[in-house]
């Protein structure tokens, strides 16, 4: 079921923001962009798609949101997607939350459906993790940055890295940026002892070629050499890579790492990247994260992303 037709938000709010309408704001300043669906999963129940649609709408036309009609993709029509309007973004930076600085909502009508089917994938990990650490009393969500957050100069970090000519084999040293789809700090409690497992979320749809790819990885190994806690102060580090087209994706992009870890004499750096095929939107959080669907580099047995937790799953 895709969202009614889209209507021009007004230019200022037309009503006060309802008391049952405040977590809805509250999930987009933690997430900044959703669908009805999406939202559905961190607010409402199973056949609760129509509530959350008809609650988006009315924020719409109050003017706290602003939707946008994605692109078709190649499997056709897309769900809209929420983002904050102008006022939301006040009203969340009023309620504490930290936003990014420079905000022009007419900018988000012009992309591609392939950004937004990123954006949509990169959401739905995270969400995943919330939903998770609700269901576990064991985990605990300490921090968590989305896509939009991290592209902010406080949480970006630049990296040296060796770059190979494609045609001459020349290696030079070269900067890069890196930037991860998702950051997620927890603690996780096992015993009478508490651990932190800091993730660097990579969503993949299957969109991007092996020499992007292996570039990312070696600015991904250099990051996780010690840049990483000047920028985020955590330890320790992990990249999954969570690859929404399926298995045969993920060990695509196991091999590439593969192959780049050993062009880079970085062997010892396997355990930095776990890899999964799945829709992160169509398993549990328990099936995602702690069912053994996860796999290393060199190292084909899978395994649950995380392991050891004493209570159950429901």
């Amino acid at each position: 079921m895709h969202d009614p037709a889209p209507a021009s938000p007004p230019t200022r709010v037309t009503r006060g923001l309802a008391a049952a309408e405040e977590p809805i704001l509250e999930a987009f300043a933690r997430y900044f962009y959703l669908t009805a669906e999406q939202l559905r999963r961190l607010l409402y129940g199973q056949g609760s798609l129509r509530y959350a649609q008809d609650r988006l709408k009315s924020l719409m036309e109050a003017g706290y949101l602003l939707g946008v009609e994605r692109p078709p993709s190649r499997h056709g029509k897309a769900a809209r997607i929420y983002i904050l309007h102008t006022p939301g973004r006040n009203l969340v930076l009023q309620m504490g939350y930290v936003v990014p600085p420079r905000y022009r909502p007419s900018e988000e009508t012009t992309k591609s459906y392939r950004h937004w089917d990123h954006v949509v994938a990169a959401v739905d990990c995270l969400i995943a993790f919330e939903l998770l650490t609700r269901a576990i009393p064991g985990v605990q969500l300490v921090r968590m940055l989305n896509e939009r957050q991290l592209k902010l100069p406080r949480w970006t970090t630049t990296v040296r890295v060796p770059h190979r000519h494609p045609a001459t084999g020349v290696v030079r040293t070269v900067s890069d940026r890196v930037q991860p789809d998702g950051f997620v700090d927890l603690h996780l409690r096992r015993g009478a002892e508490t651990h932190q497992e800091c993730y660097y979320l990579e969503a993949d749809n299957g969109t991007e070629y092996q020499v992007k790819w292996r570039e990312k990885v070696r600015a991904l190994v250099a990051f996780a050499g010690g840049a990483h806690r000047q920028t985020f102060g955590s330890e320790p580090i992990m990249v999954p890579v969570i690859a929404t087209p399926g298995v045969q994706r993920a060990e695509q992009l196991r091999s590439w790492t593969e192959a780049e870890l050993t062009a880079l004499g970085a062997h010892q750096d396997a355990e930095l990247f776990v890899f999964a095929g799945a829709d992160p939107a169509s398993l549990t959080p328990w099936e995602l994260f702690c069912s053994p669907i996860w796999r290393m580099p060199f190292r084909p047995a899978p395994f649950p992303l995380i392991a050891d937790l004493e209570v159950g799953h429901g």
